[in-house]
């Protein structure tokens, strides 16, 4: 059995660096007429760039679309692949599941599309250790009781100073999300995929420390892979996640640092950052 994995970029995911994890990508429209079908069209920084500098820049999300999607599978199935996994967030579920299930279901394969819920590095991170898994001879349940246990054990603690409207924001949210003002106007948000809670800042503790304090507490006495997700490695909170993950993990040299794809940055903000942690399971 040959397998391969897929995962949506609506997840936050675009890492093109891996030759066997395929990548459903969004396409990047700033018209009708201007349309951007993948990374290899425009780069994550040619993006930043353009909507730093145009101001009347409205760039919109269009989900792969279903020509895109059956070329992948063809492709796949041309290489002899036979088994299939599908990483699709809830609310694109609508869009993805027909065409995968339409295309697949005649062929002599065995496929699944898994929910999703986490976001960004997490949903990598499950993608390429479901590829491990799959090479190793693991079964297809035996990886889905992995993908549901990363999937609610980890946590993103995602800051975002912010000069959008928060129209902008919620325009592509599809999580349970929990936001603070600080008292720069910027929002501090908490990304969980399972329980949830809001950390409330009292109006004169208006800082981020709270939250890397909780940060702290979650992972106290647990082995996890801590990581940094950024739009924008020159930001000094940048510089202070890194500090802090150091200073919590003295043997890691160098934190995992993850740049975030267009759609999260149109969710948001363009300069966003935050550090974020995956639990282990041993």
């Amino acid at each position: 059995m040959k397998s391969k994995v897929f995962v949506s970029s609506a997840c936050g995911v675009e890492d093109t660096s891996s030759q066997t994890l395929g990548i459903l990508f969004d396409e990047l429209a700033f018209s009708n007429v201007e349309v951007y079908k993948d990374v290899t069209e425009m780069d994550f920084e040619s993006f930043i760039d353009r909507i730093k500098l145009d101001e009347n820049a409205k760039p919109q999300i269009r989900l792969c679309n279903k020509d895109t999607v059956e070329k992948y599978l063809q492709e796949a199935l041309d290489d002899n692949i036979d088994n299939f996994l599908f990483l699709i967030p809830e609310n694109h579920m609508a869009h993805f599941e027909p065409i995968i299930s339409n295309y697949l279901e005649e062929k002599k394969v065995t496929y699944k599309i898994y929910i999703v819920k986490s976001e960004s590095y997490p949903v990598f991170y499950m993608a390429q250790e479901s590829i491990s898994m799959f090479k190793k001879g693991h079964t297809m349940e035996e990886v889905l009781k992995m993908l549901e246990f990363t999937d609610t054990n980890n946590a993103i603690y995602l800051y975002s100073p912010l000069k959008e409207q928060l129209s902008t924001i919620e325009r592509y949210t599809y999580l349970e999300e929990l936001y603070n003002i600080t008292d720069d106007g910027s929002y501090f948000y908490t990304i969980k995929s399972n329980n949830v809670i809001s950390n409330r800042l009292k109006p004169k503790q208006k800082t981020i420390e709270p939250f890397i304090e909780k940060y702290k507490e979650e992972i106290k006495d647990k082995e996890v892979l801590p990581f940094i997700v950024c739009a924008n490695n020159d930001s000094k909170y940048v510089d202070l996640f890194k500090k802090v993950l150091i200073s919590l993990f003295p043997k890691m040299k160098k934190p995992k640092m993850i740049i975030v794809s267009p759609s999260f940055v149109l969710k948001y903000g363009i300069n966003c950052c935050g550090f974020g942690y995956i639990l282990k399971n041993k």
